[in-house]
């Protein structure tokens, strides 16, 4: 496939505000030539096929799914998430299929706006049609030289405007975590076919071509400073990188009230993992612990089709159903889920906190520290006056008092002089 090519507007002294063409986005990013066409499943690639007739595979797993399981990091995780699998058999032995999470069935209007801009971004610095995208074929034949353990096979063509790469991972039990009921188990070893895309290909200083994943970051307390990754956000972004070889992060932080672009964060997987650890104090290698089991239970499922879904009250674990044409109240209905058409907005979305360690330019313009405000100039909240305006009033007071004293001191003395008068009169 071919990797567009990337090219991020210069941040000078003048706004860089990106334009929102809602037609050509739509036309470009959700034109599905039929109504019900399946995108691209990793269950029926036949690249995945291809290589599993020379590969031991345990599970093979979208970027999309691996992303989806990677974020469960927090036991209290509230989003609901649903991944369709298939466990088939190749040469004897089962292989689980992990494809594409389903859509939500309803958000919050940040995650709503998020997911907006990541194609409206996409639109904007994505250029497939120039003349130095790059092919895929020939970026992995100039970077032939990586030490990571991945298949070398000729596989068929890639699907439409696809740009897939496959790569095989092993994840060993043995650097795991493990707990009193997990002392006695007999671990072993899970290889990973792992099908990713790279959203394009930045041309470096020294000429080099750099692979990059776009990453949105939306601001909405410009005045206080940059807003904090998730712990989904950062947890999605660390497997995005770490699954992905030779790739790097760009994070561009935009206003969305008038679509402005901010800054731009270039981040790695040991940078946004720090960040995990700064901001959460977790790991993103815990995440593995959660793709390990979720390994070790699905392989043991006979071969058919199945959902796994988390909800809230699920906590850490999750549900797997089966497929069948019975009904009941364990049945879960996926038509039933998915007929409402309107897509719902959960309300009161969680305040986002201040990221103190984010410089923004604004904070260099002001010489201000991250998460410092303006001073108010109001009233303080305990009702006392400053002192200058104490002062003030105290001579203000003063001021009257002397002017009501001469002008009793004025009006004695008039009285004084009509006396004389009246007495000479009598």
């Amino acid at each position: 496939g071919i990797i567009p090519r990337l090219i991020l507007p210069k941040l000078l002294k003048r706004r860089i505000s990106i334009p929102i063409n809602a037609p050509k986005i739509a036309e470009r990013y959700f034109n599905f030539q039929e109504p019900f066409q399946t995108k691209n499943l990793v269950s029926e690639d036949p690249n995945c096929e291809k290589i599993l007739e020379s590969h031991e595979v345990d599970l093979v797993i979208s970027s999309s799914g691996l992303k989806c399981l990677a974020s469960n990091l927090d036991p209290s995780y509230k989003n609901s998430w649903i991944l369709p699998v298939t466990v088939k058999e190749f040469n004897g032995k089962k292989v689980v299929f992990v494809d594409k999470s389903l859509p939500l069935v309803n958000s919050n209007i940040i995650q709503k706006n998020t997911w907006v801009y990541k194609y409206i971004l996409k639109h904007h610095v994505l250029h497939p049609n120039h003349n130095t995208s790059v092919n895929l074929d020939d970026f992995e034949d100039a970077n032939g030289d990586s030490d990571q353990d991945d298949s070398s096979e000729e596989c068929p063509s890639s699907p439409t405007n696809g740009n897939f790469s496959y790569n095989i991972f092993t994840l060993g039990a043995c650097g795991l975590p493990q707990n009193e009921m997990m002392k006695n188990k007999v671990e072993r070893d899970f290889n990973i076919l792992i099908r990713t895309k790279i959203d394009g290909a930045e041309k470096m200083p020294k000429k080099q071509i750099q692979c990059v994943i776009l990453a949105p970051k939306l601001e909405h307390q410009i005045t206080l400073g940059a807003e904090a990754v998730t712990l989904e956000e950062a947890s999605r972004q660390w497997a995005s990188l770490t699954f992905r070889p030779d790739t790097s992060l760009v994070r561009v932080r935009i206003n969305p009230t008038n679509s402005d672009i901010i800054q731009y964060e270039r981040r790695t997987a040991v940078s946004v993992n720090n960040e995990i650890k700064r901001l959460y104090n977790v790991k993103g290698e815990d995440s593995l612990q959660v793709i390990y089991n979720f390994i070790e239970v699905m392989t043991k499922m006979k071969p058919g089709k199945y959902i796994v879904r988390h909800t809230i009250r699920n906590g850490a674990f999750a549900s797997v159903y089966k497929e069948t044409d019975a009904t009941g109240k364990k049945v879960l209905d996926l038509q039933a889920l998915y007929s409402d058409e309107e897509f719902r907005t959960i309300p009161n979305p969680p305040w986002p906190m201040i990221d103190k360690a984010v410089v923004m330019p604004m904070h260099e313009l002001f010489q201000r520290m991250p998460a410092m405000f303006y001073p108010g100039r109001k009233t303080p909240l305990n009702n006392k006056k400053p002192l200058v305006q104490k002062k003030n009033a105290r001579q203000l007071k003063k001021t009257a008092a002397k002017k009501r004293n001469v002008i009793k001191r004025n009006a004695k003395k008039s009285g004084d002089e009509k006396s004389p008068e009246s007495s000479r009169s009598e």
